[in-house]
């Protein structure tokens, strides 16, 4: 659904001729008939009842953390990675068309979703082959060396070359400039790489999580680690206008260098005794 909507976006901007907005204004028909859709046929789920306050709810998934040195990893992971990949989402614009090259983006998104269906295809075949954690540090590695391509070639541009910001530091738009250059395209094949690798890490960290994490405690210990997350995600939103690209993408390149380092100590952990096993 995510190929077709940016095909279908592509086609409402470029050949229908119908403004840039005209993708979210053809979303909101679609959000209105799925919400009918769902108040009409839809039962509601209730969930399991429970006596447990907020608060305490929070001090079991930490100290459920605390306990558990793989939980504290596999969260850290969770966080750094998914820190780049939103950071990714914002800067992937800027970054293939630095000097307002005119891009047919809803194509060039159908392309990560195609990228991104592909890794989660070959998951399937990497955990018949092998053990999740085997392949998740050259994943990670990979994420990285992804990410560091469009922060050398932005090396030698400062914020204001980005395409965000005037010579007087107030937004602007760039007049389009023929197409994507060769630069560009390199860098969009480094983005499909980095794409097919969130394809693997979503049912590959869902595996570990199932391993490690208790179930009662599961979405408690998730929303724990979303918190430095939205944090750095605000932050990084906030400043995005002010920082290089180069920076930006620098910055994504250490945390997922650091999800290397992070896999490998559990990885660690697992070979001294504390394999997988069902959380209960």
């Amino acid at each position: 659904m995510a190929i077709i909507s940016g095909l279908v976006g592509n086609v409402l901007v470029e050949d229908l001729s119908l403004g840039i907005v005209a993708p979210f204004d053809a979303s909101i028909a679609v959000m209105v008939l799925a919400g009918a859709v769902i108040v009409f046929t839809w039962t509601e789920n209730y969930g399991k009842t429970t006596h447990r306050s907020i608060g305490a709810q929070f001090s079991e998934a930490l100290q459920a953390i605390y306990a558990d040195q793989r939980i504290a990893l596999l969260g850290a992971m969770q966080s750094l990675f998914e820190a780049s990949m939103y950071t990714f989402v914002f800067l992937w614009t800027p970054a293939l068309s630095p000097n307002g090259e005119k891009l047919p983006h809803g194509v060039v998104f159908s392309c990560f979703m195609t990228a991104c269906m592909a890794g989660s295809a070959l998951t399937g075949l990497l955990i018949r082959k092998c053990r999740p954690q085997d392949y998740m540090a050259y994943v990670y590695l990979i994420s990285a060396i992804s990410l560091a391509v469009p922060s050398v070639f932005h090396l030698d541009q400062s914020a204001h070359h980005t395409g965000l910001l005037g010579a007087d530091g107030t937004q602007v738009e760039q007049e389009s400039k023929g197409g994507i250059s060769m630069q560009g395209k390199i860098e969009l094949l480094a983005f499909c790489a980095f794409e097919g690798c969130v394809g693997i890490f979503w049912p590959t960290q869902m595996t570990l999580r199932a391993s490690f994490v208790p179930e009662e405690l599961r979405s408690t210990i998730l929303n724990v680690f979303r918190i430095p997350l939205n944090l750095f995600v605000c932050l990084g939103l906030y400043k995005v206008s002010n920082l290089p690209l180069s920076v930006m993408f620098g910055l994504c390149v250490l945390f997922l260098m650091g999800c290397v380092v992070f896999q490998l100590r559990l990885n660690y952990l697992i070979k001294k005794g504390q394999g997988l096993k069902p959380a209960r």
